[in-house]
């Protein structure tokens, strides 16, 4: 946009970075911060969900252990046999083990959600990291325009339309 030896007022553009790559960052970020949400609802639904299973699994318990005591009534009066027994002492066995890898499901889901299912995503640190890379995405679209930081006159000034350029590289001289 301004050519060697070229008059420049402070903040007027020197030249624009192409805003494609920067529009596609921003793109990305934004995306990746919707998928940290979903990945906290799921998370939370997760964790309600062993909580439920929780619950079926105790009442399954609680039946189990009722009929262990039957049984044990029963074979005491030589109606069921020792096998019908010990197969109601194994299902309530089994039964048991299964409330305790649920409650493990349930704290490692509870652990996922930094121990607060009701959190606000922004208090999530997943989404905290995506959110700031969009931030940082954002800011680097809004860099995609050049001004010039002073008044002065563009010396050196090589720079073609259209040329790769890296970060950091000197392009021209402000005087």
């Amino acid at each position: 946009n301004v050519a060697n030896n070229q008059r420049v007022a402070r903040g007027s553009e020197l030249f624009r970075l192409d805003p494609e790559p920067f529009r596609l960052r921003v793109g990305e970020a934004e995306a990746q911060l919707q998928l940290a949400r979903v990945s906290i609802d799921t998370m939370r639904v997760e964790y309600r969900e062993a909580l439920s299973a929780i619950r079926t699994a105790n009442q399954q318990v609680r039946y189990l252990k009722r009929r262990l005591d039957r049984q044990a009534k029963l074979i005491k009066r030589g109606v069921v046999t020792a096998e019908k027994h010990e197969d109601a002492l194994h299902e309530l066995k089994v039964a048991q083990r299964r409330v305790v890898t649920l409650n493990q499901r349930a704290n490692r889901a509870l652990a996922n959600l930094g121990g607060d299912v009701e959190a606000e995503y922004d208090a999530h640190p997943a989404y905290r990291a995506a959110q700031s890379r969009l931030d940082l995405a954002r800011n680097g679209e809004r860099q995609t325009v050049v001004l010039a930081p002073a008044d002065g006159i563009v010396s050196n000034m090589q720079l073609q339309a259209g040329e790769f350029v890296e970060q950091g590289q000197a392009l021209f001289s402000l005087v």
